[in-house]
């Protein structure tokens, strides 16, 4: 592909961003049809299809052999694939729930691939007028005038971007909330804007030094990543490899050594699929490999065949081969001729010996639980009654020790009184009678 072909690609794009920015705007005060896709945060609007139909559109006229992935249409279901073939890369409204709440940061963002490999970005926020542009090997540029990412080396002085993403599931909650837990610990600041190629073109510009999100989508982050690393940025994968635009994710920095200081630190939702895909390819192999060793046991007898891992035996057919559940009622071989990890007796029997056992080890467990819960059940009632008796104790003595303080201090009035009558000739006899004479 010449510099002038792409020249023309950008130029092209350029005039079309306009154009549908012009909707963005339209829509952006407007009311709106909302609808759901993954999940109730992931939202879209009708102004998101008709950017993209416009975009879309506009960009088949002039490049009739070009590709095209699209969020709207990726989500309506229409087959996308990421090859060699020059391929745009569109997000309508990057922001959307931004859009959607009149916040606006939103972005209409392009990306233009060839060879798997971004060679045009741009992003063009309408509702702020600012149009960010990047052609690969000449640099970034914000609304025509060159930009430059901050340059920071230092974790500790740097402003962080960060998002929850749309995903509301409580492990990836979980997840995002530590990653921003660590980093707040460490940095300045962390802001959340809503916007993947927002948070990009801002850290492209020197706005923030750092920006990391897990779950976003190619057409979220392929200008960006582009837009980011001309203006001086690193971005990679945020377990620190190389940035693949696939894998939904990304670490981008205004300097490698700033990433090296927070990859470490975040937790790598990425790990668990990639011990799966291990898993799995070790599994296949693993299969491939038993398979070719059962067959070898065939007519060598029952002990030959069993003594291989995952490997069954009929007695009928005398066939040796890798045993699978859904083998167990092939018709080739009756259950209660196969042999599976032991000669003595057949499959049958022990899958009803096995069956028998699980069952009572199953109820031996419930009774067991029953046990425990009726004796905690048991234990904490014992323990209410006690309380309670300790309470009306304490209850009995507080009010015994009441009526006795009354009782003394009723005694006490009385004493004084008598005394005072008694000092003034107020008292009939002196055996404390109650009855008083008038005083002279």
């Amino acid at each position: 592909m010449t510099e002038k072909e792409i020249e023309i690609y950008y130029n092209t794009v350029l005039d079309i961003v306009s154009l549908a920015g012009k909707v963005v705007n339209a829509g952006f005060s407007a009311a709106k049809r909302i609808e759901t896709k993954a999940s109730a945060a992931d939202l879209v609007t009708e102004f998101d299809q008709r950017v993209e139909e416009i975009l879309i559109k506009h960009l088949q006229e002039k490049f009739p052999t070009h590709k095209f992935i699209g969020e709207e249409s990726s989500s309506a279901g229409v087959q996308t694939v990421f090859g060699d073939d020059p391929t745009w890369i569109i997000d309508p409204i990057d922001g959307t729930t931004n859009f959607v709440h009149g916040f606006p940061f939103v972005a209409i963002s392009i990306a233009l691939a060839i060879n798997k490999q971004v060679v045009i970005g741009v992003i063009y926020n309408p509702v702020l007028d600012l149009l960010y542009t990047a052609i690969h090997g000449k640099g970034a540029y914000r609304n025509g005038r060159p930009i430059k990412s901050s340059g920071q080396t230092d974790l500790a002085l740097s402003q962080v971007a960060g998002e929850y993403g749309s995903s509301r599931e409580p492990e990836v909650l979980t997840a995002k909330c530590q990653n921003l837990r660590v980093i707040i610990e460490k940095v300045h600041s962390i802001r959340a804007i809503g916007s993947a190629a927002m948070n990009l073109c801002l850290l492209a510009e020197g706005s923030c030094d750092a920006y990391f999100e897990y779950g976003i989508h190619i057409w979220d982050y392929a200008a960006g990543d582009l837009i980011a690393r001309e203006a001086g940025a690193y971005t990679c994968d945020p377990s620190g490899g190389p940035l693949n635009l696939l894998h939904r994710c990304i670490l981008c920095t205004a300097t490698k050594k700033l990433a090296e200081q927070i990859s470490p630190l975040l937790t790598h939702m990425m790990k668990q699929y990639l011990l799966l895909v291990i898993i799995s390819v070790a599994a296949l192999f693993s299969l491939v490999d038993t398979e070719d060793n059962c067959t070898q046991q065939s007519n060598q007898g029952c002990s030959a065949c069993v003594n291989v891992h995952g490997c069954a035996y009929c007695t009928t057919t005398k066939v040796c081969s890798t045993y699978r559940f859904e083998n167990t009622f092939d018709r080739s071989c009756d259950i209660s001729d196969m042999k599976y990890q032991t000669c003595v007796g057949s499959f049958r029997t022990w899958i009803i010996v096995i069956s028998v056992l699980a069952g009572v080890l199953v109820l031996a467990i419930i009774i067991t639980i029953c046990c425990v819960c009726h004796k905690c059940k048991r234990r904490s009632i014992r323990k209410e009654q006690s309380r309670q008796q300790r309470d009306d104790q304490r209850m009995a003595e507080r009010t015994q020790q009441q009526q006795t303080a009354a009782e003394a201090r009723t005694a006490e009035r009385a004493r004084v009184a008598d005394n005072i009558r008694m000092k003034y000739g107020m008292l009939k006899d002196k055996d404390n009678a109650t009855d008083y004479s008038r005083m002279p």
